[in-house]
Formats: C-alpha cells, structure tokens, sequence
C-alpha cells in the first residue's frame, strides 16, 4: 500500500496536548505539533533549533548556583550568578571585573535556600526576597559596580505590630443596648412623665421605649382613673 506524506506548512499551534490527538475538527490541529522540544516557533509560522549556551566560566563555589537576568535595557542586560553566599556578574560573555577581579559581593542565602528566592526588578534596582531573611536590595551605580544592602520599607505592611486592647473602647453590648433603650423612652416622652389629666379616661402612654406614662392611679385596663368620676367617663 503506498505511503501518503502530509505536509505541514505551519507549527503556529506549538505542542498539542496528548489529549488533542485525533482531534482533527479543530482548526489549531493541522498547524500544531506533537513534541517541540529544543526547537522554537516562529512568528512567520516555521520552527529552527534554538541557539546553544555558551560556557563562560566555571561556578564560584564550584556548586550549584541559580542564574538571574539583570535587564537595565534592550541594550544593557546583566546575568547575576548567585551561590552559597555570594553573587558574580556576567555581561558580554565575560564576568564583571573590579580593574582585574571578579566583582563578587557577598550574600546571606545558603546553598538550599536559592531555589526559594523571589526577585522583581525596577530599572537599576532590584528586590530579592527569601523567607527566612530581611528583604535585600540590589542597585546598580555605575556600568561595572552594584551593591547589596538590607531593603527598608516605609509606611508600608511593615509597621510595628498593635499589641494592646483593640476593643478597648468600644461599648459592651450591655451598656450599649441599655443606651438604646434610654434614648428610645425618651423620644417617646419620658416613660415616667406625666399622663393625661385624671378623669379624661385617656390612656396615657410613652410614644417610645419600654416605658408607659399613666396618669393618676393605674385601673385594671391600665387607664387613668378618677376615684370621683362616673365609671363611663361621663
């Protein structure tokens, strides 16, 4: 049976997940691949190999370090080599040098540390965080010279903790409903005040609050009553 060769004019989809195979109905299918590894997708839809490392100098500490990128500007980029307690430089595949020597600026961070450190950056300077130290800053001050010095923030997350009471001077809510219950009496009109005159057979009430206003000696209806009055009212 003869073999059908398909071509492939584009790699624009990149990698395909495993999960995606046979899944021709989509439009990414035709222009994607099954594995890209060392390769790079370009723009124009075509896939090259990507370029190699170049070896420029061996580890400081002959151990494992971790590279950071240092970019001041298109032009201006940086490689920082930090390690078990210090930190080299690299621009233009060369290390940064002090007149003949490596400039290497000492750091706190161990060997295990490396892996969980933090790092942003903002034009020359650059913050690198680590949770068992002190934030570190890192600024750049001329073409070959940087300096790592302790990172102090201002009136930021990183004021004195607040140790004394916080509900100090808040109302419990005792005093407070008591209060409440005070004020509503009074709008009403004093729940102790004053009722209607006696023998008008007005009920008299507080307009608010939890207590009534009676007139006179209270009856069984709770009204104000005239011991001298007609029981009608008349």
């Amino acid at each position: 049976m003869p073999q059908q060769t398909i071509i492939q004019s584009s790699f624009a989809a990149g990698m395909l997940s495993p999960r995606l195979r046979g899944r021709v109905d989509l439009a990414q299918y035709p222009a994607g691949a099954e594995d890209l590894t060392n390769l790079l997708v370009q723009t124009q839809g075509g896939a090259t190999k990507r370029p190699g490392s170049y070896f420029m100098a061996a580890p400081h500490t002959n151990a494992r370090v971790r590279l950071i990128p240092f970019l001041v500007s298109s032009a201006v980029v940086y490689v920082l080599e930090i390690g078990a307690g210090t930190m080299r430089f690299f621009r233009n595949r060369a290390l940064l040098t002090d007149s003949t020597i490596p400039l290497t600026i000492a750091t706190p961070w161990t060997l295990a540390e490396l892996r969980s450190l933090k790092y942003a950056q903002s034009a020359d300077v650059m913050y690198l965080f680590h949770p068992s130290h002190q934030p570190r800053k890192l600024s750049r001050t001329g073409a070959a010279a940087f300096q790592l010095a302790l990172a102090v923030f201002e009136n930021g997350p990183y004021d004195d903790e607040n140790t004394g009471d916080v509900g100090a001077s808040l109302p419990s809510p005792t005093s407070s409903s008591a209060a409440a219950g005070t004020t509503g009496g009074s709008a009403g009109g004093s729940g102790t005040g004053d009722g209607p005159p006696p023998g008008s057979g007005i009920a008299g009430s507080g307009g608010g609050g939890e207590g009534e206003g009676v007139g006179g000696e209270s009856g069984p209806s709770g009204m104000g009553a005239d011991p001298d009055a007609d029981p009608a009212g008349h």
